[in-house]
């Protein structure tokens, strides 16, 4: 009796993993819908008040479908609700509606009437707020641009380092008129500074290596922009899956900075590809990063590449804090490399290093290195038949020292994903020899960008 029923026991559990490892997906589940019509609307597009309803219809880039929009049946009950709330949030409070159900088809006329209009606009305030209230007198008014009017005051005086504003607004509305007197009642308070900065949750990383890329510093003038330029000088460092900064709290106009970090739990990032260079032929490379190696988010990479023509090797080490003197964090970061390359009638093979100590700021970031390079030049034969060689080649082992300068001033709104500001950078190196016959060298590179958004 239990054999048959461990048997049966069997043969169910198999046929139902047979059927989960082998049968057929499971279906998607269609909610019944119906065809709906909307009529007399006037004020807005078509499209806008599908969207806000829930409706499925045809966008302007969908041209292979049928222009037929679709709603749920299951936000029919609440049909006339929504488009009493939505009417009302875009200033149409006397609109009214007629909805007609069918049992496949929703037919709803709209009658929009006199919308709500701006009268009258009165700002009290002693810090200049009317380049941030978008309304004009005669407009059509608006809950939600209003309620954003109201963010965009308190995010500009935040960032500006006012953190204990008395802001109130208030929209007047008379129905009957249809009409709304729109007040801003506004005083900035005092000038706020940050606070103590605190640091939890590191394990491997000294305090020291995260206050390096704090901007937001004790007895700086508070200001939100500066506490996201910590958050992305933070994350910058490639060893945290999470930044948390807190300036919830004030005491008396100061506000305490309190980071919170999570260190990267998988550290080792690996990359491989191929390609084509129109010059070496199809090329392989690849790339092993340890981040945050041996701790104090110290970076180590392995870069290698390969082509019939050219062999790459680099090694390269980042320690973002060596030493500090006073607030200045200084960090070191060096690089040791071999590269093989042929040319035309010759070959060069290099082995190389190149160190430098690293001051980065707010906006700035200076470095300062000294680079050694070891090159050998051979002749090749692998010119094409009648080809001539267009250069001589000067044979032998060739040793170069330079010192160099690369500055960068970066006045972008945000480094990870920016939209407005500016970018210079300068890069200066002198080449130095024993030998007599050598002359020296001085190489420049300048460079500059400008960022701007449209339409943001």
């Amino acid at each position: 009796m239990y054999k048959k029923i461990l048997f049966v026991l069997l043969l169910l559990w198999s046929t139902s993993l047979y059927a989960s490892l082998f049968g057929d997906d499971e279906k998607k589940i269609v909610l019944p819908t119906h065809i709906i019509q909307i009529n007399g609307e006037e004020y807005f597009d078509e499209s806008e008040m599908y969207d806000a309803l829930g409706i499925d219809h045809k966008s302007m880039f969908q041209f292979w479908k049928d222009d037929v929009s679709r709603i749920k049946d299951k936000l029919l009950p609440t049909l006339d609700a929504s488009l009493r709330a939505f009417y009302d949030s875009e200033g149409f409070y006397d609109a009214n509606f007629t909805i007609k159900e069918t049992n496949t088809t929703v037919t709803v006329d709209i009658t929009e009437n006199e919308p709500v209009k701006v009268r009258d606009i009165n700002i009290s305030s002693d810090y200049n707020i009317s380049s941030l209230i978008s309304f004009e007198k005669d407009e059509v008014f608006q809950a939600k641009k209003f309620i954003s009017v109201k963010s965009k005051i308190a995010a500009q005086l935040l960032k500006d380092g006012y953190c204990s504003y008395e802001l109130d607004t208030k929209a007047y509305v008379d129905l009957d008129k249809h009409s709304v007197d729109l007040h801003y009642t506004l005083k900035k308070g005092g000038v706020c500074t940050f606070g103590k900065v605190t640091v939890t949750g590191t394990e491997t990383i000294d305090d020291d290596v995260i206050k390096s890329r704090v901007r937001a510093k004790e007895g700086e003038r508070f200001s939100t922009q500066l506490v996201k330029d910590t958050s992305d000088a933070l994350y910058g460092l490639k060893s945290f899956d999470s930044v948390l900064i807190g300036v919830d709290r004030k005491f008396y106009n100061v506000v305490p900075v309190d980071i919170t970090v999570k260190e990267m739990e998988k550290p080792y990032h690996f990359e491989a590809g191929a390609g084509y260079d129109t010059y070496v032929g199809p090329r392989v490379h690849s790339s092993i990063t340890k981040h945050n190696f041996l701790g104090d988010a110290q970076q180590l990479n392995l870069q290698l590449a390969w082509s019939k023509l050219e062999q790459l090797a680099i090694l390269s080490f980042y320690r973002p804090v060596l030493f500090s003197i006073s607030d200045y964090y200084v960090g070191i970061g060096a690089k040791l490399g071999y590269s093989n390359l042929e040319y035309d009638g010759f070959q060069e093979e290099k082995a190389f290093f190149r160190t430098y100590l690293e001051h980065e700021s707010e906006r700035t970031k200076l470095r300062v290195g000294i680079a050694f390079e070891n090159i050998i030049i051979t002749a090749l034969d692998n010119l094409d038949p009648g080809e001539a060689l267009g250069q001589a080649v000067n044979e032998g082992t060739f040793i170069l020292t330079y010192p160099y300068i690369d500055f960068t001033y970066d006045a972008r709104d945000s480094k990870l994903n920016p939209k407005y500001g500016y970018y210079l950078s300068a890069y200066v190196e002198t080449g130095l020899s024993d030998d007599e016959e050598s002359s020296v060298y001085y190489k420049a590179l300048l460079e500059g960008r400008f960022i701007h958004t449209f339409g943001d």
